[in-house]
């Protein structure tokens, strides 16, 4: 399977007009992704509250670019997400991502989010599959 970044992405590409446009820098030797997002009203489910579904998106988009950042070609096979509390449309969300192990063809990553005052917001462990 051949994996092209068409920047088209959802998540990170330039190219989409409608995508989140995500940049994200590495740090401990590029062992730990990071990203920033401040959700807007067209990002939210319930009034005021971001869509789960928008935070999991940007949870598998640190785990991804984690992994391809490792030199690891993978796609996510199980994504398992905790909401510990829900995040407010205008409020900056930080995203971590650090890598949990590397077995065979099997990644998986912790990722984090987190709200400006620094309190969890939701976590994840993704686990990916090298193609």
């Amino acid at each position: 399977m051949d994996l092209t970044d068409d920047s088209y992405c959802f998540a990170c590409g330039a190219e989409n007009p409608r995508g989140l446009h995500l940049s994200f820098e590495f740090s401990d030797g590029g062992r730990i992704a990071r990203t920033s997002f401040i959700p807007s009203r067209e990002h939210e489910g319930w009034a005021g509250i971001v869509h789960g579904g928008i935070t999991a998106v940007v949870l598998d988009e640190v785990a991804a670019k984690l992994a391809h950042n490792l030199g690891v070609k993978a796609l996510t096979a199980r994504l398992d997400v905790k909401y510990v509390r829900p995040a407010r449309v205008g409020e900056r969300l930080e995203f971590l991502a650090e890598l949990i192990r590397q077995r065979g063809r099997v990644v998986q990553v912790k990722a984090e989010a987190r709200g400006q005052d620094g309190s969890l917001v939701a976590s994840a462990v993704a686990t990916m599959y090298r193609v």
